[in-house]
């Protein structure tokens, strides 16, 4: 939500002010879509989730590499003069990291998708109105809470969290094709 709101600061859209610890917003424009604002800030958290997803899977790279730690970090921040073996890392001394495997799921098509999260279905189309997204869906497998889950008390959901092992793009993937 803060980051929703930096950005429509950013875009001149609204003005933040903080007032004795209650934020106070002004709409400065109201000659907006707000159908086309919805789907520019979802194209905008998906590029920034991809991205961020990207930079976690480079980092580990890095980590687990045969090739020294500091020279690796040194590219990976645009340094392209520092030397290639350190000395002092774990890699130059020999010690080269080694991550463990995640281990192994059973899949996720031997699972049945409506006794998973067909509770969650009805609970949420009973207070909404609407079936869940797959995003919301695959957050609740996965247990990421997010403000409507504890207004729907969907931790005490069976099926919350119930795939939590699984990589959230497994779990989003696997839900897509069962809706």
């Amino acid at each position: 939500m803060v980051k929703a709101l930096d950005y429509f600061q950013e875009k001149g859209w609204i003005e933040l002010e903080s007032k004795q610890m209650t934020e106070v917003y002004s709409v400065l424009r109201s000659d907006f879509d707000p159908q086309a604002l919805s789907v520019e800030l979802h194209d905008y958290f998906a590029h920034h989730e991809a991205t961020e997803v990207a930079r976690i899977h480079a980092m580990l790279e890095v980590f687990s590499s045969d090739q020294c730690l500091t020279h690796r970090l040194a590219r990976y921040f645009g340094d392209y003069n520092a030397p290639e073996q350190c000395g002092h890392c774990s890699v130059c001394h020999g010690q080269i990291a080694h991550l463990p495997q995640p281990p192994a799921l059973e899949p996720l098509d031997n699972r049945d998708f409506q006794q998973v999260c067909g509770d969650f279905i009805h609970k949420h189309q009973d207070f909404t109105g609407q079936p869940p997204s797959a995003e919301c869906l695959t957050r609740f497998l996965c247990g990421i809470s997010v403000p409507l889950f504890t207004r729907l008390k969907a931790r005490a959901t069976s099926g919350f969290a119930l795939l939590e092992d699984y990589p959230y793009a497994q779990v989003r993937a696997w839900v897509q094709a069962m809706l």
